[in-house]
């Protein structure tokens, strides 16, 4: 009976954690943020936490402390000017550089306060160049960067997770739900 009594245990604590994974990447179950002095929605399956910076505001947007997984996004105050930006971004970012090197740009283009990982490369996202890299965060996370301009603002996501570990979808599907606002509802 023991042994019963222990795989039923098992189970039931399997199926509670398949649960709350599973709950946590449906989109469906997720509700919406909005922060409309910093410009931007975003869904997440639990609320993000609100912190002050020095450039900007940081916005914790999902963390798992079971699973050493976490998801922020600093944005800047601004203004900063996007064209100038997107510029740098292409002529900077044309070839991948190294994992544990940064960049940063130039002052009078945005904060020197947020480095960008020099492994970046630039993509386009809704018709917007943003830098995209893989880099660790720290010894014992692997991690992952993006950094977007949208109507005058400067956005850096930043996740973490454990080093070997692919990083986890949740991170992807909240990015793909963030919105900047447009300027008018600001």
């Amino acid at each position: 009976m023991g042994n019963l009594r222990k795989l039923a245990t098992f189970v039931l604590m399997f199926g509670s954690a398949f649960c709350l994974t599973a709950q946590q990447t449906d989109i469906a179950t997720w509700k919406d943020y909005t922060y409309p002095a910093s410009g931007f929605a975003v869904k997440a399956p639990q609320q993000p936490h609100e912190t002050g910076t020095n450039s900007g505001t940081q916005y914790l947007l999902y963390w798992d402390e079971d699973n050493d997984v976490v998801l922020n996004l600093i944005a800047e105050r601004g203004p900063i000017d996007c064209a100038a930006w997107e510029r740098w971004a292409k002529n900077t970012f044309k070839h991948s550089g190294p994992k544990n090197a940064f960049k940063y740009p130039p002052s009078k283009v945005s904060s020197p306060v947020i480095p960008v990982s020099a492994s970046g490369k630039v993509a386009t996202v809704d018709g917007k160049a943003v830098i995209e890299a893989d880099a660790p965060r720290n010894a014992i996370q692997d991690g992952y960067q993006r950094h977007e301009c949208a109507n005058g603002k400067l956005y850096h996501f930043e996740a973490g997770w454990r080093k070997g570990e692919r990083k986890p979808e949740v991170v992807d599907e909240v990015i793909k739900t963030f919105t900047v606002l447009p300027s008018d509802t600001k």
